[in-house]
């Protein structure tokens, strides 16, 4: 296999470093703007070396972002050539692009490196719905969140000084914003919500909320009610499609997903017949990412039909009203600012779902009302509540409370659980 390598960055040179090692693979060239040692005589300044050279037969994308990346991608892909990338904006920005031009030409696309780094997830996802009915997917799939919330949990350091310290570690942009939103972990349940359920998802359609109103004093509260916080990825099979969402969830510190420290993933996922099944490991990182990356280089050259990511064009519908029981009204403990205060106040949404009184850092069920008179309560917010800047509330999803996994207050009709 002939390669042409898109950026020598982090991942791509790794790549390199990898494959060096594999006679059966080749970086024929590299395209870079930079002048990079071990690299010489394959480096190029000009994209075409590579799009246009027939005996290269496989193209791998890690230059990040959306364009050229794109546009790049699928002039291989329409030219024959195979496409490899890591790069889950792009693809989860372009997927039916990227699909239909793979499917006319033939040509292979992976893209496991894009889920869960060097975990190899997707791989056995789409191995699993051969033969599973899967019936939920999820996980951590963010390293640097998990890495930011354990060091606020642990150390006690607040939200602004433990995200320079993922910035100084190398596990943080200059813009965090991808991360800290939720953003790039939305883009990861897309791509293995279409897996899973081999369809077409709209990103658009999922539910998200990051980790930006976190506060120390939050979490302090959290932790010593023996929680962790984790920014969870969750998609569910329902009758009409799938519930899907990223959010901040209270999980027991002794389960598995609580137990999930520093930049370390899980990514899970349950089928009907295999049951659950946990796969966990770094996330990012060179060596990490760019194993995934040659993983799939590895598969394409061996058997590139069987090896493909194909996806059906059937649209899978995201509706999380499954995911919701009618709040009626319930009594809630308020802790304002730094003063543990109590004060009974009746709860309910606003019209775009998010009550945002001013002042709340932290929420505890305290008493359930019923809900039978407040049909109309509950306007669609579904997990996180963002009162004030609220780190973690999370009373509205049906559930069984403090199990692993689970949604700390998630209830049945009967009632909530107090933290």
């Amino acid at each position: 296999m002939k390669i042409g390598l898109l950026g020598a960055g982090t991942i791509g040179f790794g790549v390199c470093e990898i494959v060096e090692g594999l006679p059966q693979l080749e970086i024929a060239k590299v395209l870079d703007r930079r002048d990079i040692p071990g690299l010489e005589g394959k480096l190029t300044r000009d994209v075409e070396d590579i799009l246009s050279d027939p005996s290269i037969d496989t193209v791998v994308e890690l230059l990040g972002g959306v364009e050229p990346a794109r546009t790049w991608a699928l002039r291989a892909l329409k030219a024959g050539k195979n496409v490899v990338t890591a790069n889950k904006l792009m693809v989860s920005e372009s997927l039916p692009e990227l699909l239909s031009a793979a499917k006319e030409s033939g040509a292979c696309l992976r893209f496991s490196a894009a889920v869960g780094g060097g975990i190899p997830y997707l791989f056995n996802l789409i191995r699993a719905r051969r033969v599973d009915d899967i019936v939920e997917i999820g996980g951590i799939l963010n390293g640097t969140t998990n890495y930011m919330l354990d060091l606020m949990q642990t150390q006690g350091i607040d939200y602004a000084e433990v995200l320079k310290l993922a910035q100084d570690a190398g596990y943080a942009e200059a813009d965090p914003t991808a991360d800290v939103s939720g953003g790039d972990t939305k883009c990861k349940i897309m791509l293995s919500s279409c897996i899973a359920w081999d369809g077409r998802v709209n990103k658009a359609d999922i539910l998200c909320e990051g980790i930006t109103s976190a506060e120390k004093q939050d979490i302090d509260l959290i932790s010593a009610r023996g929680y962790a916080c984790k920014l969870l990825a969750t998609a569910k099979k329902t009758e009409n499609g799938i519930s899907c969402y990223v959010e901040p969830t209270l999980v027991r510190k002794d389960t598995v997903i609580g137990s999930i420290a520093l930049v370390e993933n899980v990514a899970t996922f349950t089928g009907a017949n295999a049951g659950p099944q946990r796969f966990t490991g770094a996330g990012a990182g060179r060596y990490a990412t760019a194993y995934a990356v040659v993983n799939d280089l590895i598969d394409v050259d061996q058997n590139p039909a069987a090896f493909a990511f194909t996806i059906s064009e059937k649209p899978i519908a995201v509706d999380n009203s499954a995911e919701i029981r009618t709040l009626g009204t319930f009594d809630f403990r308020f802790f304002n600012d730094e003063k543990a205060e109590n004060t009974n106040q009746s709860y309910k949404h606003t019209d775009d779902g998010v009550d945002k009184r001013p002042g709340t850092r932290f929420i505890e069920v305290k008493k359930h009302k019923s809900a039978k008179d407040h049909k109309d309560a509950d306007k669609g917010h579904h997990g996180v509540d963002s009162l004030g800047g609220a780190a973690v509330v999370t009373v509205n999803r049906v559930g069984e409370p403090g199990v692993e996994g689970g949604i700390v207050g998630g209830g049945t009709e009967k009632g909530h659980q107090t933290i």
